[in-house]
């Protein structure tokens, strides 16, 4: 008979475990995903909604990085502010 508590499987348990499994995901780099020189390829995902304000910002700093990324993408759900026209204006800039 097993007392205490029930055995939960590491698949169903959030926080520590779900880590450890994101972490063994990143330690997979694909020879092929490498640049000229040995840099990794770096693919960039922005999600946003209504955040016209933060927007700028955050693709100058993303544009502004040492190693430059392959891609940026943003990804706008549907925003009734500027989300759109900034990111025109950006990518224009870019």
């Amino acid at each position: 008979m097993n007392r205490g508590r029930p055995r939960v499987s590491e698949e169903s348990r959030g926080g520590k475990a779900q880590l450890r499994r994101i972490r063994r995901l990143d330690r997979g780099v694909d020879p092929g995903d490498c640049l000229m020189g040995g840099a990794t390829a770096i693919e960039i995902l922005v999600l946003t909604y209504n955040r016209s304000a933060l927007l700028p910002a955050t693709l100058e700093t993303l544009l502004s990085q040492t190693v430059p990324a392959k891609s940026i993408r943003v990804v706008d759900n549907g925003s009734t502010d500027r989300t759109c026209e900034i990111v025109r204006s950006s990518r224009r800039a870019a």
